[in-house]
């Protein structure tokens, strides 16, 4: 065989180069892929739902000082703003906040929000002098019936995305079992939310039988009450339908 029947296309992985046509075909197919996978992508990220404007601040630890109060969940003021304090991984905060019915504190730990509610991990805390066991009227709203989903107060409010539906029923159920505050989620029609907590109604006890609605859409009868910067729902676990 002489020079002019060898095949000028042909190409093995030591040479150094490979032919012309060979690198144009590989680049084409090449680019199509990269195409293809930037349209999947957007397309995958488009079809995807929104989960709201939560932000937390991970690993960024900063002092907070004010009073706490212990009625419906622990919760920080702060100047304007109200925090609600949890403990870290899926656990309440800690119950020392609250060992003589709250009072002044610093507490250090991660901000997270949702939604216009604010939230603090909390990392460490120290009593402070002064403020004696806060009292904090609580203005009845009038019985209701509200339709909604039982979240907790961590996940939810910034912590995991997504932190609401079934797929993150099982953590939430964690972290109610863990202490951390049970919240009730109501929508409107057009996509706005309400954010109450939920308590027991005086004489009756947070029923665990609660947590097998968390994360489906229910219907809650109980009695409504504004206290702080949050709306309260005080409920009996018995009147919750699915």
């Amino acid at each position: 065989m002489n020079n002019d029947d060898k095949d000028p296309e042909f190409y093995v992985g030591y040479l150094p180069h490979a032919p012309s046509s060979l690198a144009q075909f590989v680049r084409g197919r090449v680019l199509r892929l990269l195409l293809f996978a930037i349209v999947v992508a957007a397309g995958a990220a488009a079809a995807l739902p929104y989960f709201g404007d939560g932000v937390f601040e991970f690993g960024v630890v900063r002092p907070h000082r004010g009073m706490v109060l212990c009625a419906a969940a622990t919760r920080l003021t702060e100047a304007e703003v109200e925090y609600i304090l949890v403990g870290a991984g899926k656990n309440g905060a800690p119950i020392e906040l609250c060992g003589s019915g709250g009072g002044v504190f610093e507490v250090s730990g991660s901000r997270f929000a949702r939604g216009g509610k604010e939230f603090v991990e909390v990392a460490s805390f120290e009593a402070q002098p002064g403020g004696g066991v806060p009292r904090v009227a609580a203005t009845p709203l009038g019985r209701m019936t509200l339709a909604g989903e039982i979240v907790d107060a961590k996940c939810y409010f910034g912590v995991m995305n997504p932190g609401e539906g079934r797929v993150h029923r099982a953590c939430a159920t964690l972290c109610l079992r863990g202490g951390i505050s049970a919240v009730f989620v109501v929508r409107d029609r057009r996509g706005n939310e309400a954010h109450l907590l939920l308590a027991p109604e005086e004489g009756s006890t947070a029923s665990p039988e609660f947590l097998e609605w968390v994360a489906e859409p229910v219907e809650i009868t109980g009695d409504v009450y504004h206290q702080g910067q949050w709306l309260v729902f005080r409920i009996n676990t018995g009147s919750i339908r699915g």
